[in-house]
C-alpha cells in the first residue's frame, strides 16, 4: 500500500500493435523513468522476434514459409513457439498459434 507522500509514475509505450503501461511507485520520477525505459526497449527488443505486424520479425518470416521450407529462429523464438505448442497440446487445440493458417487453408486460400 502506498503511503500518502509517495508518488506514482505511470508510462505508456506502444509497441506489436497494441499498448504496454508501467507504474512504478515508491521511487523517484528520475528512477522511474528510467526503469521503464529500459523495460520498454526490452518491448521493442522482443517485438523484433514476435510481432507479426513487422516483415521483418522472425515470426513474420516463419509466418511466410511454405510447407517443407525451414528457417532458423533465435532462442527467443524458439521457446515461445515451444511454449505455444504446449499450450494446444494441453488445452486440446484450444488455443492454436496456428489458427490463421488453419483457418485460411479450410477456406482454400493461399498462406
Amino acid at each position: 500500500m502506498l503511503k500518502p507522500e509517495e508518488k506514482s509514475f505511470r508510462f505508456r509505450h506502444e509497441a506489436m500493435s497494441t499498448f504496454f503501461e508501467v507504474i512504478i511507485s515508491g521511487q523517484d520520477e528520475a528512477y522511474a523513468r528510467s526503469a521503464a525505459g529500459e523495460f520498454f526497449r526490452e518491448v521493442e527488443r522482443l517485438e523484433g522476434f514476435f510481432s507479426r505486424f513487422d516483415d521483418r520479425s522472425e515470426i513474420s518470416r516463419v509466418n511466410r514459409l511454405k510447407p517443407g521450407e525451414v528457417l532458423p529462429v533465435g532462442f527467443e523464438t524458439y521457446e515461445c513457439l515451444k511454449l505455444s505448442f504446449n499450450l494446444m497440446v494441453e488445452t486440446g487445440g484450444a488455443f492454436n498459434v496456428n489458427f490463421r493458417a488453419i483457418k485460411n487453408r479450410r477456406l482454400g486460400r493461399d498462406l
